[in-house]
């Protein structure tokens, strides 16, 4: 097989690799996407512009619109991936294998570099046209060394277009020179020197003053959180210089055989590094249900639940809501490790991803002030100040539920100058004043049926009411709101509260049938006053009586040995009564606000 071949078939598998793995992880994908909403308007393009590295952040972002698709988000990452290993290799002069396995090197850094979420696709590809530039650059000049006089010129352009990255094109480009003079040592030093102050001199005092002198040497707009710089960016950049002017050297071992394992195991031994020291598996779970409930895939939540048994908050939220709407909230809810209400509805928390959950969920009970004030706190949270497609089209709809047509016209119309986003917002400008049109709406006219009728003061501390009030209210008649006010009574431990509201379940939602976790409760609290079932007023399984008399029997032998109770009876309500110290009524202490809701 050709060399040329060889080289082909290496990269094609490695961005296949690429390809595959992005694809079964298209939740850091979508959590990309919903954090940027790149707009077609002129006055978008001149804000981005307006920044050093301007052009990667442009063309990073235009990118990443795409990852809402997880096939096309999944190859843009390949692709932009092969890319950085084949600019490192267009520097090369002296080719064989194992320099074109070494050019693999910061391509796999990059690739392990890219799992941390704060990571945009600007850097890669300001790194990756940065070296580009080094080819074209020594083409352009190639014999003719009066064109030099161009290089700061063409370096200056470069750093506003691709940010602090062009400093590789810049160093490369400078070691080259004095590397084939072999002499000047002291003034190549001084030389890297001022093109590392250059552009704080040029551009940082009189243009981008407003950002510390951290963010104009290191970045802008490469990593999401201002001002923080991870050592891997770093690395990545000092890795592609160090083989952009040492990779020729490698060229010259003689052991071929030899030098293309030591190359390959180098670059197994990076990736492996780069992956270890940003993969997150926690991280990735709380990644996964939030893109499953985004996408409302509510068996696909339970199945993954099932495998993953999560033990977060914010898990146990979307694992919550998706048996609350496949109706199994009342059967299966303590199949699964349950903190506390927290793990139904979690506290108001003021970052871009804890409260992703909770908005969706007052969404879909129909809370839709605390639903919109949650996603425009969301959005306004995004830590480099973008904005979301994700949460503006969730307000949006919150908008036009409570008659507000004006304010949501304001969305819709930054809306429609995206690409994803555009034809649901062409839709829902149609239904904007035209009461009839929302009302005959399958999710919205719904919506209006659900919501609160009256206002009252919102209180995290006191939710279960706001469910209660919710489920029980005229003219509505909203299931998902009392299977939510059940759990929360029941998480709190308000036994008494729970067996004096259970006849509306009756009355209201005509449920003859009891779901199970229901009987565990009302069967405990009935043994708490009586000594047996004589006048019980539901109608119980015979086998969770029977259940119950044998749980009696192991608790009074093991009472403070939750271990013994665990295996047997693990799910059920008894098991997370006794083991979370509660008492009839019982009411934790919650972080709570203030806030109308009508």
């Amino acid at each position: 097989m050709k060399k040329s071949n060889v080289y082909v078939c290496m990269s094609a598998a490695y961005a296949i690799a690429v390809f595959v793995f992005w694809l079964l992880h298209a939740e850091f994908l979508s959590y990309q996407e919903q954090y940027q909403l790149f707009l077609f308007s002129a006055d978008y393009a001149a804000e981005r512009f307006s920044v050093a590295g301007g052009l990667a952040d442009y063309v990073g972002e235009f990118l990443t619109q795409f990852y809402i698709l997880p096939a096309a988000g999944a190859a843009i990452v390949a692709l932009v991936l092969v890319g950085l290993q084949l600019a490192v290799w267009s520097l090369v002069r002296e080719r064989n294998l194992h320099t074109y396995v070494l050019s693999f090197l910061p391509s796999v850094l990059m690739a392990g570099y890219l799992l941390d979420e704060n990571v945009l696709l600007s850097f890669p590809v300001a790194v990756t046209l940065s070296l580009l530039s080094v080819k074209l650059f020594r083409k352009i000049t190639a014999g003719a060394a009066a064109l030099r006089v161009l290089f700061v010129e063409v370096y200056l352009a470069l750093y506003w277009l691709l940010g602090a990255a062009s400093v590789l094109f810049a160093a490369i480009v400078i070691v080259g020179w004095f590397v084939r003079v072999r002499n000047g040592v002291w003034l190549m030093a001084l030389w890297l020197l001022v093109v590392a102050l250059l552009p704080y001199v040029v551009f940082g005092v009189p243009f981008l003053n407003q950002y510390a002198p951290a963010q104009i040497f290191a970045g802008i707009n490469y990593y999401r959180v201002p001002n923080v710089f991870p050592a891997l960016q770093w690395c990545v950049m000092l890795v592609a210089f160090l083989l952009s002017i040492g990779i020729d050297y490698c060229a010259r071992i003689k052991s071929a055989r030899m030098s293309v394992i030591i190359a390959t195991c180098i670059a197994i031994v990076a990736g492996i590094a780069s992956f270890s020291a940003n993969y997150d598996a926690d991280k990735a779970q709380v990644f996964r249900f939030d893109y499953l409930v985004r996408n409302q895939r509510w068996q696909d939540i339970v199945d993954y639940a099932d495998l993953v048994q999560p033990r977060d908050n914010f898990s146990l939220q979307c694992t919550n809501l998706a048996l609350a709407k496949l109706g199994l909230l009342g059967e299966r809810m303590f199949d699964f490790h349950q903190n506390d209400i927290g793990s139904l509805v979690a506290a108001y928390e003021r970052n871009n991803t804890t409260c992703l959950a909770t908005a969706e969920i007052f969404y879909h009970l129909g809370m839709i002030n605390s639903a919109f004030r949650y996603n425009f706190d969301l959005q306004e949270s995004i830590l480099n100040n973008r904005k979301s497609g994700r949460f503006m089209r969730r307000m949006v709809e919150c908008l036009i539920v409570n008659h507000k047509y004006k304010a949501a016209s304001k969305y819709i119309n930054k809306l429609k100058q995206s690409l994803f986003y555009r034809s649901w917002a062409l839709r829902a400008e149609a239904c904007l004043g035209n009461d009839e049109l929302v009302d005959a709406h399958r999710i919205w006219g719904e919506k209006r049926r659900l919501r609160f009728k009256n206002e009252f003061l919102y209180n995290y501390s006191e939710i279960e009411k706001m469910f209660g009030q919710l489920a029980v209210q005229k003219g509505s008649n909203n299931l998902l709101a009392w299977n939510y006010f059940c759990a929360a009574l029941l998480l709190k431990g308000q036994l008494q509260n729970f067996a004096g509201y259970y006849h509306f379940a009756a009355d209201k939602y005509n449920q003859t049938i009891i779901p199970i976790h229901h009987q565990e409760a009302l069967a405990f609290f009935w043994t708490l006053g009586h000594s047996s079932f004589d006048g019980f007023p539901y109608q119980l399984s015979p086998s969770l009586t029977q259940r119950l008399m044998s749980f009696a029997r192991v608790y009074q032998q093991h009472p403070n040995e939750p271990q013994h109770w665990r295996e047997s009876y693990g799910n059920t309500y008894w098991f997370y009564y006794l083991t979370h110290n509660m008492q009839p009524d019982a009411i934790g202490e919650h972080q709570g606000g203030s806030e109308r809701e009508g």
